[in-house]
């Protein structure tokens, strides 16, 4: 900078303790590269004598730069050499940007720091810093911002610190992982091999915070999940901590599908940036008229994601090793609905989950599969419906059943409605929400135009 500084400019002298010449060295740079970098950003003089620095400039700049000078310093005691990059991250939530935010965010940074196994996560500046804090104690949580914001790690980063504290079970970690027009079943690959590209950013953040043979285990052992978001539904996930990204690809019916999941215990975090909006895939992975025999993989590994609900379910109220057993000695099937076809089922309890994705031959084939001794229960929520578009609503089996059936004796129908949510109580708010602004979309587009 001009020596030549306004009269009206304040002037701060600062003393870095310890004196030591290897840490001041490091601060300073390869001639004094990082000093030059501060007065650029910062708009000040700085100059030094050992480890006395004066600064110049007006009184919000030099406040920030004594701020930061501090910080730095204190980094030194764990780093021999302080790059750019590393005094960009700590100038990125300096008081030019917002004085008082940042001041703030310096009083709880020492609070905030993100301890996993490998690694401590410190987030930098007053936005990082509250959606740090937002996670660890609100249930749901958004964070929207272009990349490199740090938005996806941080969550990651919360995630595994919940793991690791017990206060959560397990991780899932969902992304929409399809664009336009491709379809899981034609891609290259096992199941892994399909979706790992698509989720390769968050395997990243993992390795860096646990290890690969870390995560890896956690994996086989159910503690971490990552799997495509048509994956979530018919879920309610308890004790976990969730994390959603790329959040901007997904539909109003897909965000409203996951936003429904979450159970008791839970944390949600949902990340996207809105200047990156490649709109995706708009129905579960395997379409009506898609044949399983397209998807990758042995008959589990097809079958299971979709039917992950209905698992989930018996491993809460048998446990595990005891849902095996029965599946071993056929006692408990779990199969998809085209597996149905010409079957007569005979005192067993049937449930179709997710009824309203179904065609009326469909329905009308399960429906006729009852045998003597047989109870069967078809749940379904009309309001999500993923069928393709030309056979939405009028084509769902279920819309369809429901409409017909209602003379015949020995068959019931209970409507459930957003009293008897039963999952987190947000569950209900966004509910709630959700059918507001349904009602308020139907109106406008009933509206006689102009």
């Amino acid at each position: 900078m001009n020596d030549d500084s306004p009269a009206c400019d304040s002037i701060t002298t600062l003393n870095l303790e310890p004196n030591d010449h290897h840490r001041l060295a490091a601060l300073c740079g390869p001639d004094d590269t990082n000093i030059r970098q501060l007065e650029q950003r910062l708009q000040v003089d700085i100059r030094n004598r050992g480890n006395q620095f004066q600064l110049v400039g007006p009184e919000p700049q030099v406040s920030a730069a004594q701020s930061v000078l501090n910080r730095l310093y204190q980094e030194t005691a764990s780093r021999d050499l302080l790059d750019p990059h590393t005094v960009h991250l700590f100038l990125q939530g300096t008081f030019v940007d917002d004085l008082k935010l940042q001041k703030d965010a310096e009083e709880t940074t020492a609070n905030g720091q993100i301890v996993t196994r490998k690694r401590h996560i410190v987030p930098r500046g007053h936005n990082q810093v509250q959606f740090v804090d937002n996670m660890r104690n609100l249930d749901i949580n958004f964070g929207v911002g272009p990349a490199g914001t740090g938005k996806t790690y941080l969550a990651v980063a919360c995630a595994v610190e919940a793991l690791e504290s017990g206060k959560v079970s397990r991780i899932l970690l969902v992304r929409p992982a399809v664009e336009v027009g491709e379809k899981l079943g034609f891609l290259p690959g096992d199941l892994a091999q399909k979706i790992d590209p698509y989720l390769r950013p968050l395997y990243d953040a993992l390795y860096e915070m646990l290890g690969a043979q870390r995560v890896l285990k956690c994996i086989e052992k159910n503690e971490i999940e990552i799997a495509p978001l048509a994956y979530m539904r018919g879920r309610t996930l308890n004790n976990a901590f969730i994390i959603l990204d790329e959040g901007q690809n997904t539909t109003i019916s897909q965000m409203k599908m996951f936003l429904t999941r979450i159970g008791f215990g839970s944390t949600v975090a949902v990340t996207g940036d809105l200047t990156q909006i490649d709109i995706l895939l708009v129905r579960p992975a395997v379409e009506v008229g898609e044949k399983l025999g397209f998807l990758p993989g042995d008959l589990a590994q097809k079958i299971d994601p979709y039917l992950r609900p209905l698992y989930d379910a018996l491993y809460e109220m048998l446990g595990a090793q005891r849902v095996l057993k029965c599946i071993e000695k056929n006692e408990i099937e779990i199969a998809p609905l085209a597996y149905m076809r010409g079957r007569t089922l005979n005192n067993a309890f049937i449930i179709l989950d997710e009824g309203q994705n179904t065609t009326i031959s469909q329905m009308k084939m399960f429906l006729t599969r009852i045998g003597f001794g047989s109870t069967v229960a078809v749940t379904g929520d009309l309001t999500q419906i993923d069928l393709p578009q030309h056979q939405y609503r009028q084509q769902s089996g279920l819309v369809h059943v429901l409409k017909i059936i209602k003379e015949i004796e020995g068959i019931s129908i209970v409507h459930f409605n957003r009293r008897d949510v039963v999952r987190h109580p947000l569950v209900q708010d966004i509910v709630n929400a959700y059918e507001r602004d349904d009602v308020h979309r139907q109106r406008k587009k009933d509206e006689p135009s102009e």
